[in-house]
């Protein structure tokens, strides 16, 4: 099972996107099914959030976000965001969307580009950047719309790093600048709960209440595929794919 998870980051602050029916809308908009048939060969599950389905926190019963522009138009219009003029070619609104040079995350936004232009959103710019520049933007909340991954997530205390309002730059991880006070409570319990039965509780209720609020836009899960010679002996994959256990492979002659 893989640890590792592909989102889009959205920015709170942002007059657009800090309007949670709009966040919702943009979920329903991007065929995620679509992008792991065609441009992954099948090999990813659609994430539901945070945590993947082998963390032993992991809620399954949360809202999710079937592609369905109906309801992405309707979730637009109760934002206070209608389509100037219908089928036309004015748009709600704009965005920009920033990625690192990652081929495969550019193709991501050219998709996500081509997805939103038909509930009218209009993502006017791609911007490239190199690494280390992308990333300082993100942690400055130099973005409307970026796209990254989570890697190897095994404790859910990872809900207070991503998610409570104290964790917000340049202080921890919480780069869409998000705030639910509830969230921040139960998080804040979950450090100090030591019964796994309790903490699992906890971090169900955060697990659901996010993915109402969709402060990211969770992508996929994506498969750990090895391919290896016959001969080549002792490798383990590891869920957050790396190769640790390359010291312990061995040929066999």
């Amino acid at each position: 099972e893989s640890v590792i998870i592909y989102y889009l980051g959205l920015n709170l602050r942002d007059p657009y996107l800090k309007h949670r029916p709009v966040r919702q809308a943009i979920a329903h908009a991007i065929d995620r099914q679509a992008m792991i048939d065609h441009l992954l060969k099948g090999h990813a599950t659609l994430a539901t959030g945070l945590l993947s389905p082998s963390n032993w926190a992991y809620e399954p019963d949360v809202r999710q976000y079937a592609y369905d522009l109906e309801r992405a138009n309707a979730l637009l219009d109760e934002a206070g965001f209608p389509d100037p003029d219908g089928d036309g070619p004015q748009p709600r609104f704009a965005i920009t969307y920033k990625t690192s040079t990652n081929p495969q995350s550019i193709r991501i936004g050219e998709i996500v580009q081509e997805q939103l232009k038909k509930v009218g959103i209009d993502v006017k710019e791609i911007q490239v950047l190199e690494f280390a520049t992308f990333l300082d933007d993100v942690r400055q909340g130099n973005f409307q719309m970026f796209r990254l991954s989570w890697v190897g997530i095994s404790d859910p205390n990872m809900f207070h790093t991503a998610y409570h309002a104290g964790m917000m730059p340049p202080t921890g991880g919480n780069y869409c600048f998000y705030a639910n006070p509830r969230v921040d409570e139960l998080t804040e319990q979950g450090q100090v709960t030591l019964d796994p039965g309790q903490r699992k509780l906890i971090y169900s209720e955060v697990q659901k209440i996010l993915a109402e609020d969709v402060p990211y836009i969770y992508l996929w899960y994506p498969h750990n595929v090895v391919v290896m010679k016959a001969n080549v002996q002792g490798f383990t994959p590891y869920p957050e794919g790396n190769f640790a256990s390359l010291k312990d492979v061995w040929i066999e002659e």
